[in-house]
């Protein structure tokens, strides 16, 4: 049993590792990318969502070629607290893809950014640790 659980905490924490991993990568790609080849625009707060025990999320709508296109971004509690529906607010999207857009200038807010890759390795190298606690574990 107890091999049985140790393997499934192995594949749960190397899933969720690469995972993280996935998730912010692609994030940042998107960043650079909007940095390089987005377009400003001036889009509309419509909606704050507050969550309890992490950043919450502000969501917006900005028209581009006779279209509306909403989106969504994490902000700080800081930052929350300066931002007000119906705000009008700076931000840059991808003319590929208008619905991958972020708030820019003063509004930018991205607590997270990193949070994905930290966990994904943090998860791996403990992973790649294992080995080693179980060569002390079986020594001693």
């Amino acid at each position: 049993m107890t091999i049985l659980l140790s393997i499934l905490g192995v594949g749960v924490m190397l899933f969720s590792g690469i995972g993280f991993l996935v998730i912010g990568i692609r994030e940042h790609r998107q960043r650079v990318l909007i940095a390089r080849e987005g377009i400003p625009a001036t889009g509309t707060i419509i909606e704050r969502r507050v969550l309890s025990r992490e950043p919450g999320f502000v969501f917006y709508t900005f028209d581009y070629k006779d279209r509306t296109y909403t989106g969504k971004q994490r902000v700080s509690y800081e930052h929350m607290n300066r931002i007000n529906i119906g705000e009008q607010v700076s931000l840059r999207f991808l003319p590929s893809n208008p619905s991958i857009a972020l708030l820019s200038g003063e509004r930018e807010d991205n607590p997270w950014t990193c949070m994905p890759i930290f966990f994904g390795c943090l998860f791996l190298g403990l992973l790649l640790a294992l080995p080693v606690w179980i060569l002390l574990a079986f020594r001693s």
